[in-house]
């Protein structure tokens, strides 16, 4: 073999070792962020682990300090959970950082009513097209410092039985809350 096309060999297989690492690396430095549909379903895994009948009662995104859209895309990082079993005062609280169950503790509360269950069914509308559309209709800015970005949450309003899906931000300099109606993705307040 030629020293010329050894050379070559060597170039060859150097650029694609570089090329792998740069891949490696993309891939790995990209945030783990998820919508607020894949966090239920993520805890919702977890919370059925636990017992059977458990049912989300309420969930919101977290603030972090790392990279990433920061609710821009409608996906964050982190999440909190709560999860219940009807008619008890058992609750498990799931916190969900990328991807990642990273707590779950079990407590004694309240008693759950049967009212205040949010199930898979009442999602209609994932928080990017939540975002989307409170943008569309109330263009709240997104936090910055505390409350960070663009937050999500989702709970079931008692007098009306409606899920409140719900896109946080800040309008002339106040914190603001909008609610959507989750299985239509119409603003409730």
């Amino acid at each position: 073999m030629s020293i010329k096309l050894r050379f070559y060999r060597v170039i060859l297989g150097l650029s694609l070792t570089v090329i792998i690492i740069l891949a490696i690396n993309f891939i790995a430095s990209r945030p783990n962020e998820i919508t607020l549909k894949e966090a239920y379903l993520l805890g919702l895994n977890k919370a059925k682990g636990w017992d059977p009948n458990a049912a989300l009662i309420i969930m919101t995104s977290v603030d972090d300090k790392k990279e990433g859209s920061k609710g821009s895309n409608g996906k964050r990082r982190n999440w909190n959970l709560i999860f219940g079993v009807p008619e008890t005062n058992k609750q498990l609280i799931i916190t969900i950082n990328d991807k990642d169950i990273i707590n779950s503790k079990s407590n004694e509360d309240i008693i759950m009513k049967k009212s205040m269950i949010v199930s898979l069914e009442d999602i209609k509308v994932d928080s990017p097209e939540a975002l989307k559309q409170t943008l569309e209709k109330h263009p709240i800015e997104p936090g910055k410092d505390w409350a960070e970005g663009h937050h999500f949450g989702l709970y079931k309003i008692e007098e009306s039985g409606k899920t409140a899906e719900t896109v946080t931000g800040f309008d002339n300099g106040k914190f603001t809350k909008i609610a959507l109606d989750a299985s239509k993705g119409e603003l409730l307040n």
